[in-house]
């Protein structure tokens, strides 16, 4: 259930005291317009666009908002759209997301030689994350010959509720969060992630990472399946 109404004022005080002890504050960008979300509803609030920003900011459960002008209606959501198809019409409406992190391109930071640094995307039903490298590390035969051929502009996909059957994976299994799974990457050769979500957070954890991408071998379907995200290595011209 949603919770009441939020004061403007208390939202101002509130956005002065975030920043003063130095959180960071989250940059918004508007995704669809005469769209809306209407999953996850944290909190309705009147007030300015710039006002709804700080207020998503504030509250950490905020991951997007809906917002309309008319009105200055705003609905801070404690989701994210993982794809087009969750938005539904509404007139007047914006659907607000999060910007990615600006990230320099990770060039030479892996530790052998040999190795190809790749940024993966974060999942959208998260707040983006400063904190995590936000690359990977791999040897993969397929992602050196995708080199060799001018395609060098390469990264980790993220396609949500799929998994991938077919193919091999590491030879256990790791239970914790994507992003520290995504740091074996380099000493297993791997090419792709399957992580279950769970627990009240909803991070991807229990991460088995993949020895091969249904674009590097045949044998390797995407499947849906409910509460598994896929992460595999996209290769194109840069």
């Amino acid at each position: 259930m949603a919770r009441s109404y939020l004061p403007v004022s208390l939202l101002i005080s509130l956005l002065f005291l975030y920043s003063a002890l130095g959180n960071p504050q989250s940059i918004w960008r508007r995704k669809a317009v005469d769209k809306k979300l209407n999953n996850g509803l944290l909190l309705k609030s009147t007030g300015s666009r710039i006002m709804c920003n700080a207020a998503c900011n504030i509250l950490p459960d905020c991951i997007s908002y809906n917002y309309k002008d008319d009105g200055m209606q705003c609905e801070l959501l404690n989701t994210g759209m993982m794809n087009i198809g969750q938005l539904t019409d509404a007139s007047g409406w914006s659907y607000m997301t999060q910007v990615p992190p600006k990230r320099p391109k990770p060039g030479d930071s892996c530790d052998s030689p040999g190795s190809v640094a790749l940024q993966y995307d974060q999942p959208a039903n998260l707040r983006f994350n400063d904190n995590i490298p936000g690359y990977a590390c791999t040897q993969h035969s397929w992602v050196l010959n995708q080199h060799s051929q001018g395609l060098t502009d390469c990264h980790f996909v993220l396609d949500y509720d799929t998994n991938l059957e077919g193919l091999g994976t590491s030879d256990d299994w790791q239970k914790y969060y994507y992003y520290d799974a995504f740091k074996d990457c380099e000493s297993r050769g791997c090419l792709g992630m399957v992580c279950l979500k769970g627990g009240s957070d909803g991070i991807p954890y229990t991460c088995w990472l993949k020895l091969g991408s249904h674009l590097s071998d045949s044998r390797g379907k995407k499947v849906t399946v409910n509460n598994a995200d896929y992460w595999y290595v996209s290769c194109k011209s840069p």
